[in-house]
């Protein structure tokens, strides 16, 4: 946990130099991290995750980004601002266990700051990607970030269609379950339309 007297911000899992760092307004993930060789060897290059706190609410959000579009274009956009108490998780590509930990200590809090009666933010995947399981939803979060969450798809899955479950809440408390049709999950770039915007509790 983060010293919360503190200015700072602190990297965790797949990287070379994990620890808390001084934190100053305009510092950006590449500040701290500057390419590819900050991280330790075979780095999942598509998915990184910030934990954030709201200072004023304690409310934690989860924000997905990509280490690669970082390196490429820092200062920019694909290179974040970081805020003050940011924690920023870095993973590999041939490890399961260290996503897992962090993702099951990320959906606990989500969880536990769910309000009763709301949705928490947490959607799954099980089908051919390395790291199948659950990941914290995020603002406007696709069916490729899901993917990239779970280690982009296997190589020898080449997926004609896939399903995506939708279960909808009634009002008095009924469930119904919507299925969608995903023609491929390996040209959802070129099918823009395919690339769904998910909803809690969605299971690829």
């Amino acid at each position: 946990s983060l010293d919360k007297t503190r200015d700072i911000v602190a990297l965790r899992g797949y990287v070379e130099r994990e620890g808390d760092f001084q934190w100053r307004s305009g510092l950006r993930l590449t500040d701290l991290v500057t390419d590819k060789d900050a991280l330790l060897p075979k780095p999942d290059l598509d998915y990184a995750l910030i934990r954030r706190e709201n200072p004023e609410t304690g409310v934690i959000s989860v924000y997905p980004l990509r280490p690669r579009d970082a390196f490429a274009n820092p200062d920019s956009l694909d290179d974040p601002e970081l805020q003050n108490k940011d924690q920023i998780f870095f993973f590999g590509t041939e490890e399961g266990d260290l996503r897992r930990e962090v993702m099951d200590e990320l959906l606990d809090e989500l969880r536990g700051q769910t309000r009763p009666g709301a949705k928490a933010l947490i959607v799954s995947v099980s089908g051919p990607v390395h790291f199948p399981g659950e990941y914290p939803m995020s603002i406007e979060m696709k069916v490729s970030d899901l993917i990239r969450a779970g280690g982009n798809m296997k190589d020898d899955a080449y997926v004609l269609s896939a399903e995506l479950t939708r279960y909808r809440y009634d009002d008095d408390g009924g469930v119904s379950i919507d299925h969608v049709t995903i023609e491929s999950l390996s040209a959802l770039s070129e099918n823009p339309e395919q690339d769904l915007v998910l909803q809690p509790y969605d299971n690829l």
